[in-house]
């Protein structure tokens, strides 16, 4: 099982350090938030470097915070625009093959969903031609349902790809989705699009807490991906935790399941 985790789970820690970290526990990729690297002002170069050298496989989350592609209006959306090109171009410095992106979303709850999802398909046709797509796969990742989001579960995913070739992909958010039922159904319709999976705990109150804690049937779930899934699930949760103590619990966990149901690469 290619098993990894996001930098935000360890967002006190610079990025580089915790490439390192990955490495320690003996996991597959480490998932660089472009917000956590410009942030910290990091070089590029440098996380290359420690990419290459432990041998972790990088990939990427675009920036998210504050943006909107899907703007209605066309400062906010070119300002989105700009900070996920820069996320795309760092993607390619750092050598990564998946880069994660948020859909965008209604501005204005009454907003035409037909107009939303125009602008979608225009929006993603132009970050699409901008990575150059040799080597780097754009996927959309699915958002938790709440007021004005339009790419929560598989029927929106439809409608939007009914519009592009196979070019995107798909990054699964388990903790998005909430329940086995939601996951079981949103993965059997888009599974040859799925390339990368979000994996976190869930309860009634919050999302994205470490593994062990929650409701999330994870055990179901990595039962039913055996033998059908073979990318990267990388565990994502925020967390401030200088050890990594939460993200090594949570690593743990998951090996303990892939151990019970005899997961095999």
């Amino acid at each position: 099982m290619k098993l990894g985790f996001s930098s935000t789970c360890i967002w006190s820690i610079n990025p580089v350090e915790g490439i390192k970290f990955a490495e320690k526990l003996g996991v597959y990729s480490f998932e660089l938030w472009a917000d956590h690297f410009f942030m910290n002002n990091d070089s590029a170069k440098e996380i290359k470097h420690v990419y290459e050298e432990t041998g972790i496989i990088p990939t990427v989350h675009s920036s998210s915070w504050d943006l909107n592609l899907t703007s209605t209006s066309m400062s906010v959306r070119d300002f989105s625009k700009e900070r996920v090109k820069k996320s795309i171009d760092l993607a390619v410095e750092i050598g990564a093959r998946v880069i994660t992106i948020h859909p965008g979303r209604k501005s204005f709850y009454r907003a035409d969903r037909k107009e939303i999802t125009g602008i979608q398909r225009e929006v993603f046709h132009e970050l699409f031609e901008y990575s150059g797509a040799e080597t780097l796969k754009i996927c959309i990742e699915n958002i938790e349902n709440s007021v004005g989001e339009v790419m929560v579960n598989e029927t929106d995913f439809l409608d939007f790809f009914s519009g592009f070739n196979d070019s995107l992909g798909v990054t699964m958010d388990v903790a998005h989705l909430g329940s086995f039922e939601k996951f079981k159904n949103f993965y059997s319709v888009l599974k040859d699009r799925i390339c990368h999976i979000h994996i976190s705990d869930l309860n009634q109150n919050e999302i994205h807490i470490t593994m062990g804690e929650g409701v999330l049937e994870t055990d179901k779930i990595f039962s039913f991906l055996k033998g059908s899934y073979n990318g990267i699930f990388s565990l994502e949760f925020y967390g401030n935790d200088p050890e990594g103590n939460e993200v090594e619990k949570s690593i743990l966990y998951l090996r303990n399941i892939e151990r019970k149901i005899g997961w095999a690469d």
